[in-house]
């Protein structure tokens, strides 16, 4: 090897590295809020929605994700907020590792293709789906640990506590099967996120020609499309995941048990909580209701409990 070899290849991790840096730094900065949302996607809502308004029409409103996350850090304090953090981002290395190899791999020649011509999208997006596929499936025990870590705070369990911990404890108690748990419905939603995203995509070259403006207006509308689709897939997988775990959240008042994450998919889409934890400000109750006095009362849905302010893990 000579010494233009290892430049580019010195060159090359340290691009890799600075990358990863980046994409650990947004993890860990927007991770308050994603374990906020992890908690509202399995269910739990600490305080009952109250009558509010917009523009004239009532809606039962739920508090948003930033007093929400307030609520976490007065019970477990700042570094409560992070729970769940080291499996997030362990996983988040290993699937950024795998895809990058299985995308070196499986890559295809970009020679006499253009983003237009058909069967190149359709190869391109065959090979993105393998790719994500083949990282999320190795990632996904990392995930399992986290959403289980976050999603002790509902019952103040603490059996999550470390890493090897949490292998050992689903290893034992499900075995190899537990690590994969909800995995099914999140591979769907990949599957459908990049389907829809690409095919956006690809439809806006076609027809507006090949630009920079087409491609960051395509990616951003079949960003927001996909999104909308492929959400309630998310909902389904960190549902499976607790479900059944030990739990509390995972078990009875705050759900039932579901045999596979297609009952849980009827189930959710029955009681209209598909898209619960999908907006940030602005949330609404969106569960079955009755009237009392002529106005909408939640109804089957259990809220709470809410934990006193310093009551931090023992």
């Amino acid at each position: 090897m000579d010494l233009s070899c290892v430049e580019n290849l010195a060159q090359k991790i340290n691009l890799d590295l600075k990358t990863w840096g980046i994409q650990c730094g947004f993890i860990v900065a927007y991770h308050p809020l994603d374990y906020c949302k992890t908690l509202v996607q399995v269910g739990y809502e600490p305080f009952p929605p109250v009558e509010s308004w917009f523009f004239g029409s009532t809606y039962l409103g739920l508090p948003n994700m930033f007093q929400y996350l307030r609520y976490l850090k007065s019970v477990d304090g700042f570094s409560g907020c992070y729970r769940g953090l080291t499996a997030r981002l362990c996983g988040s290395t290993v699937s950024a590792c795998v895809y990058n190899t299985l995308s070196k791999k499986v890559s295809i020649s970009e020679d006499h293709t253009t983003d237009s011509d058909v069967p190149s999208f359709l190869k391109k997006t065959a090979v993105e789906i393998v790719c994500v596929t083949g990282s999320t499936i190795v990632a996904h025990p990392f995930h399992v640990i986290a959403v289980r870590t976050m999603a002790q705070f509902v019952g103040r369990e603490t059996i999550y506590q470390s890493l090897w911990g949490s292998i050992c404890e689903i290893y034992g108690k499900e075995g190899i099967k537990g690590f994969f748990s909800g995995v099914i419905p999140r591979l769907v939603g990949d599957i459908i996120y990049i389907s829809i995203s690409a095919t956006i995509v690809y439809i806006a070259c076609r027809h507006f020609g090949k630009s920079k403006l087409t491609d960051q207006a395509g990616s951003m509308t079949g960003n927001m499309v996909a999104s909308s689709f492929s959400y309630p897939f998310q909902v389904v997988s960190n549902t499976i995941i607790v479900n059944n775990s030990g739990l509390a959240v995972g078990c009875a008042p705050h759900t039932r048990p579901f045999y596979n994450w297609v009952d849980a998919y009827r189930s959710l889409k029955y009681e209209k909580q598909l898209k619960r934890g999908s907006s940030l400000v602005g949330r609404a109750y969106t569960g079955p209701t009755y009237l009392v006095n002529g106005r909408p009362r939640p109804y089957g849905f259990y809220f709470g409990p809410v934990h006193l302010p310093g009551a931090s893990y023992k």
